[in-house]
């Protein structure tokens, strides 16, 4: 069995997170969590500058973190005794699909953070649907009609999370992003696909004191042809991207275990 880290970027209040926690640990493995204190959404992979971060104990490997979602892995190796196995973050509330929005999120940064530490590291964001999101973030992420959806979801993570520890080789800087549909049931099928490359148009809005407000975010034309994440949800299915960042400019390194 592993030793798991497990984090998000919605705070250590998210019942997604505990309840992965906790299904993992049934699983058999070892889980530390730590998370964020509150809501770090779209902070991407900002580390903290300048000032202590306190750590609190909340149960047992269990603690909350005043510091982003990459700072809670990056203090990981000094508060968990013995190799971590894998780096898991979320369940997010929200996808995170196409490559402007992948760049911004908390979720995808943290699993980026435990990458570029050549850790095995995943991301698990659901799409929530937009009727129950404003009460499902007052309510750790779950609500009454999305119940059957994250049992599914948990199951379906802790499943993938065995796949990937049983994989002898770590690739560096490789981050596995997998995005659930609205509706998630035992039988929803999995497909790997790419990212959806579109132009991120705008994020803000201009108010009328001259200030500027966040807003949802605005996407140009899809510049990639064929399936990607965003159309493979859409169509029900949970996709999976394979974000390799280390591949950018050079090919990527491969260290055996």
């Amino acid at each position: 069995m592993a030793n798991i880290l497990a984090t998000n970027d919605d705070g250590v209040k998210s019942l997604l997170w505990s309840k992965l926690c906790d299904a993992l640990e049934a699983a058999g493995h070892t889980v530390y969590g730590i998370a964020p204190e509150k809501d770090q959404s779209w902070i991407a992979t900002a580390h903290t500058l300048g000032r202590e971060l306190p750590l609190t104990e909340i149960a047992p490997r269990r603690w909350r973190l005043e510091g982003t979602p990459a700072d809670c892995v990056g203090v990981a190796p000094l508060v968990i005794q013995g190799k971590i196995d894998v780096v898991v973050s979320g369940i997010n509330i929200g996808v995170n699909t196409r490559l402007p929005m992948i760049l911004a999120s908390g979720t995808v940064g943290a699993a980026t953070m435990g990458a570029m530490m050549g850790l095995r590291a995943i991301a698990f964001s659901y799409a929530m649907p937009r009727e129950f999101f404003a009460e499902a973030k007052r309510n750790g992420g779950i609500v009454a009609q999305t119940a059957v959806a994250t049992e599914a979801m948990l199951a379906y993570c802790v499943q993938r999370v065995c796949q990937l520890l049983s994989e002898k080789e770590i690739v560096f800087g490789r981050v596995y992003n997998v995005n659930f549909p609205a509706v998630v049931t035992p039988d929803t099928q999995c497909q790997k696909a790419p990212v959806a490359i579109t132009p991120l148009e705008s994020t803000f809005e201009k108010l009328s004191n001259g200030s500027f407000k966040q807003c949802n975010p605005k996407f140009g034309k899809l510049m990639n042809d064929g399936e990607n994440e965003f159309t493979v949800i859409g169509a029900g299915k949970i996709s999976e991207s394979i974000l390799d960042w280390a591949g950018i400019n050079a090919p990527t390194p491969v260290s055996s275990i």
